[in-house]
């Protein structure tokens, strides 16, 4: 299903997993990126 839905899309990824992660772990970190989160909006 996932290679058939990337085939149809053209759709690449631009991060590992472990990539993403490790970003957003490091943009969680930074006390101005929290000011611009809005918890009753996003679930993390």
């Amino acid at each position: 299903m996932t290679k058939k839905l990337k085939e149809l899309t053209k759709w690449k990824q631009n991060y590992s997993l472990e990539e993403g992660l490790k970003e957003t772990i490091q943009w969680f970190s930074n006390k101005e990126n929290l000011k611009q989160y809005k918890a009753g909006i996003y679930n993390v």
